[in-house]
């Protein structure tokens, strides 16, 4: 993968009452060809219940639950996620969106062959 660090990829999923969705993505997540550097789940009202669930998972991911303090809104929370993303990538996904396992492999293959820096 010429000029793309596979390991640089922050995934932002931006999240509301998401306890019933959140167990799905991240094992997806973890079942990906590439493992990303980070997992920001940017939730509004975050619930002790999320944070016990995304506990229990024991996934070998840099996962971080983040509060968003205003109203819930999909692009807001996606943008203050992508302030706070250490990665030099950023791949965006919803909490209901199961990715396959290469997802972030072929994201990295269309960013390598491109001379743009978005897909």
């Amino acid at each position: 993968m010429s000029k793309i660090e596979k390991n640089n990829i922050s995934i932002i999923i931006p999240t509301y009452r998401a306890e019933k969705y959140i167990v799905e993505v991240l094992n997806a997540i973890n079942s990906q060809t590439i493992k990303p550097l980070e997992i920001l789940i940017i939730d509004y009202k975050t619930s002790n219940k999320l944070y016990e669930i995304i506990n229990k998972l024991k996934l070998n991911l840099n996962t971080k639950l983040i509060y968003f303090p205003n109203k819930p809104c999909p692009p807001n929370q996606r943008n203050y996620g992508a302030v706070l993303a250490k990665g030099e990538i950023l791949a965006f996904l919803d909490v209901k969106t199961i990715p396959k396992k290469t997802w972030l492999e072929n994201y990295c293959k269309l960013l390598s062959q491109s001379k743009y820096k978005l897909i």
